[in-house]
């Protein structure tokens, strides 16, 4: 299962020129208050004269500074979504070559390498070249980007249901699935399947106790499942 490709909306420039303009605003306030000191202390006509032309500068260099900080923020935010799709584009063709998926994974490891990048953004960045990764059977450096998501949220469900997926069907480490199914049911209480994989992590573990619970919380959930019925019924005639 693959999530969508929606780019992260990015904030957009009338807002940010708001922001930029409270705080110029802000500053600017400040330097006239400081202005009007040196005014009332009657100080010399070339103290005040340099005075309020400071604070002119101040305040054209913030807007300066701010309005080129948010263009190149744009411009990053741009690059990595115009990364994100290209790299889709890829995947959703079903045919492609495994150069193809070199190049698409390298344009990842480009956007990724961008400073500052919105974290929503960087999560979908790490989720598809997760799945590039698998798609060219690096299985173990797909685990490393679904855990890099889930570094940045822990509570991300799709990657959860990736990595517990992995650890168990590729890697044969039942262990680290069953701790990400457990975490994964802890978020959705009502997932039949996390239930019934974590159980048959427990059976390959030889716990079977264990297995059954989750097998018949799973078959609660959604009884009209033939597979958990057949599971239980397995493990009673063991």
């Amino acid at each position: 299962m693959t999530p969508k490709n929606n780019p992260v909306e990015k904030p957009s420039r009338t807002s940010k020129r708001m922001e930029g303009r409270v705080v110029v605003w802000k500053l600017f306030c400040r330097t006239n208050i400081l202005f009007l000191k040196f005014s009332n202390r009657q100080e010399p006509f070339m103290t005040r004269s340099i005075l309020k032309l400071c604070s002119s500068l101040v305040v054209f260099l913030v807007l300066v500074l701010s309005g080129g900080a948010s263009q190149a923020a744009d411009k990053t935010v741009d690059a990595a979504n115009a990364c994100t799709r290209t790299a889709r584009e890829t995947l959703s063709t079903g045919m492609y070559f495994m150069s193809q998926l070199k190049k698409s994974i390298d344009l990842c490891s480009h956007a990724l390498s961008f400073k500052d990048l919105p974290k929503e953004i960087r999560i979908g960045l790490l989720a598809t070249r997760s799945d590039l990764f698998l798609k060219s059977a690096e299985s173990a450096l797909a685990v490393e980007d679904l855990t890099q998501m889930l570094q940045l949220n822990p509570s991300h469900i799709w990657a959860l249901q990736q990595r517990a997926s992995l650890y168990k069907m590729l890697l044969k480490d039942c262990d680290l699935a069953i701790k990400d199914y457990t975490a994964l049911i802890s978020l959705t209480p009502d997932d039949e399947l996390a239930y019934l994989t974590r159980g048959g992590c427990y059976e390959k573990l030889g716990d079977k106790d264990k297995a059954r619970k989750d097998y018949q919380k799973s078959a609660e959930i959604n009884p009209d499942n033939e597979l958990t019925s057949f599971l239980i019924q397995r493990l009673d005639n063991q």
